[in-house]
């Protein structure tokens, strides 16, 4: 499968220590559209049988891809077959890796119309990833979600498309903490934004143990959750 994408290695540091890595895997839907000439040997069964569900080829093609992803991403540790590994859906419809030989690994993905993210890291350090389409006009999507403080602080950083870079870096947090949207986003209240190396952080209210690096890549969001404690290079 000659599937393009782009693959980015992290090294994750504690205490100036490496700790581990990261490796992310960045797509666009459009061009992965042959991955359905293959499901049956990406797919664990119970993933083909969920697949076979699916009403919109829309979300046929975004799971079969975020599949993909994790799996290829995990090619470099282990040469089990990718209808071997099991991505199930956990309570909260978070991606859960179920594998003996791969229990050392966890995974997160996120998806736009166009474009699919995918990310595994060390199961003893959550980790989150949220990509959005950067509009101009998000007030809808995040309406409730957005305090005044936050849209202040924002504006203090001279941030564009506040909304949805706000909404971006709450989703990471909710993916790392496995909450999801079941949460109300105003407990997940951005208390501190800086800007750094065409990067954003952001810093939390109620989880200070936490922390989102975002930027900005073809019209799109990016932002990965993480220990506010470490660092990523």
């Amino acid at each position: 499968m000659n599937i393009p994408h782009k693959i980015q290695p992290f090294n994750i540091y504690r205490s100036e220590k490496p700790f581990g890595q990261a490796y992310l895997l960045f797509l666009k839907l459009m061009e992965c559209k042959s991955l359905l000439n293959f499901k049956e040997d990406i797919l664990h069964p119970e993933e083909f049988e969920y697949f076979n569900h699916l009403v919109h080829p829309k979300r046929q093609l975004s799971f079969l891809a975020g599949r993909w992803a994790v799996k290829e991403l995990l090619q470099k540790f282990s040469p089990l077959e990718n209808s071997k590994i099991l991505i199930q859906k956990g309570v909260f419809q978070q991606p859960v890796l179920l594998h003996p030989h791969l229990n050392r690994w966890a995974c997160s993905i996120s998806h736009t119309d166009n474009r699919l993210v995918a990310m595994i890291f060390p199961a003893s350090h959550p980790m989150g990833i949220d990509c959005e389409t950067i509009q101009e006009q998000m007030e809808e999507k995040t309406q409730g979600a957005i305090t005044y403080s936050e849209k202040q602080l924002a504006i203090t950083q001279r941030l564009s498309n506040i909304e949805g870079k706000l909404w971006c870096a709450k989703e990471a947090l909710s993916k790392c903490l496995t909450t999801g949207i079941t949460t109300p986003f105003r407990i997940f209240e951005i208390s501190q934004i800086e800007v750094m190396e065409g990067k954003y952080r952001f810093l939390f209210k109620n989880f200070p143990q936490y922390q989102v690096l975002l930027w900005e890549e073809e019209q799109e969001c990016i932002a990965i959750c993480l220990p506010a404690e470490s660092k990523l290079s």
